[in-house]
């Protein structure tokens, strides 16, 4: 398994990420995500789930 899955696996993880979507949400702030999570199409698609308003991911 990879470091990415293995990332988008840990329960703790993902609820450390709703929790700072939440936070950003009640004061009304986007929030983006970069790196690479964001990198990965998958994991994209997990994050815009969470609520985070956009990935940030260098051009190739």
């Amino acid at each position: 398994m990879d470091q990415i899955s293995m990332q988008t696996n840990n329960l703790e993880l993902l609820r450390a990420f709703s929790q700072v979507v939440q936070a950003f949400r009640r004061t009304g702030k986007p929030v983006s995500v970069c790196g690479e999570m964001a990198s990965d199409p998958g994991c994209t698609l997990l994050l815009l789930g969470l609520g985070f308003n956009s990935p940030s991911v260098r051009e190739a």
